[in-house]
């Protein structure tokens, strides 16, 4: 099996700082028909986003889940089905004690990953990660996936980190063009 995990804010939808309100959900210009291609493709589609206002008490970790269930249904209805979504409520700095901890979860750690490959059994070498930050593609660059930063969100200010070249594969500007490419290139390596 081949997956793509993809972060959330910035790459899927655009990135509204903290996103407390399931009415200021907005999907980026191409962004469900390219998780159609690829999910047409043969690609698992996982979504790990780090939601540190769940720490910061922003909002709640049920209020979190009820717009997280109304983003799933909102890309179910537009024909795109996620295999499996993870985050993080986790800030080491944050004002809520229970989620103010040093976790394995938060990106650019591992763990959102790790469980995604522990529960849908995919491979991470004919995988693919893709997201508007550096922190976003380090996890999937340590599992030996290939990384995509999207130049939505975040991803223009990312693209001019010195670090950039170490850790992603390719550059690309949106998800439209990322599908493109990742379903070319693993057509061309699979």
């Amino acid at each position: 099996m081949k997956a793509v995990i993809l972060d959330r804010d910035g790459t899927i939808i655009v990135d509204k700082d903290y996103l407390t309100d399931p009415k200021h959900i907005e999907f980026l210009p191409g962004a469900v028909d390219a998780l159609r291609r690829l999910k047409e493709a043969g690609f698992l589609l996982v979504v790990c986003t780090n939601q540190s206002a769940i720490a910061r008490g922003l909002m709640t970790e049920q209020q979190y889940k009820e717009i997280e269930k109304i983003f799933l249904d909102m890309l179910k209805e537009r024909g795109v089905e996620i295999d499996a979504s993870y985050y993080c409520p986790h800030l080491k700095e944050g004002k809520v004690e229970r989620y103010a901890v040093a976790c394995q979860c938060r990106k650019p750690q591992m763990g959102m990953f790790l469980k995604a490959r522990a529960d849908l059994d995919f491979n991470p070498f004919s995988s693919y990660a893709v997201g508007d930050s550096l922190r976003d593609l380090v996890p999937g660059y340590q599992m030996g996936m290939k990384t995509v930063l999207v130049r939505t969100g975040k991803g223009e200010e990312s693209a001019k980190v010195e670090l950039v070249h170490r850790f992603v594969t390719r550059i690309c500007a949106d998800l439209s063009e990322a599908a493109e490419w990742i379903i070319s290139d693993s057509q061309r390596c699979g």
